[in-house]
């Protein structure tokens, strides 16, 4: 159901997407079982971003966040903490949301990832003041030839 919802929004069917994203959302509520929920609002957040429906990814996001908090799961606190960023940014409030993607790329560091730049920066529509000032915090969105050797290597 997860990816379900993403793929009938690829498809071209954005109301079945949202509608398998909040079933996916129940199904895990009352499965009780936090990483489930935890992946359920993950994959919903990305649904409602592609719907552009920016209340429904904050108060989504925050609820992952918050849940991750309780049960320490932390790759989806670091999207969770992403895509609120996004959002916020979105909504207007700019510098809340780099500071929450900020905290998202302290965690990566942290778990020791090689991720570049934040991903949420990838959001951010090209030639709009938010998309420049995420741009300006975490770089330019081309991918630098050491990257892609870097992706290349691991194929």
């Amino acid at each position: 159901m997860h990816f379900g919802s993403s793929t009938q929004w690829v498809l071209g069917f954005p109301d079945r997407a949202n509608q398998l994203a909040q079933d996916s959302i129940a199904l895990a509520r009352r499965l009780s079982h936090a990483p489930s929920l935890a992946n359920a609002l993950w994959r919903a957040c990305d649904v409602f971003a592609l719907r552009d429906d920016l209340a429904a990814v904050m108060t989504t996001a925050t609820e992952l966040i918050g849940l991750t908090d309780v049960h320490g799961l932390p790759m989806p606190r670091i999207y969770g903490l992403e895509i609120l960023g996004w959002a916020l940014t979105r909504s207007g409030r700019v510098a809340e949301g780099i500071r929450r993607m900020e905290e998202a790329e302290g965690l990566l560091v942290r778990i020791g990832t090689s991720v570049q730049a934040a991903p949420g920066a990838g959001f951010a529509r090209r030639g709009s003041a938010d998309g420049r000032a995420l741009r300006r915090r975490f770089g330019a969105s081309k991918p630098r030839a050491r990257d892609l050797d870097t992706v290349r290597r691991t194929r």
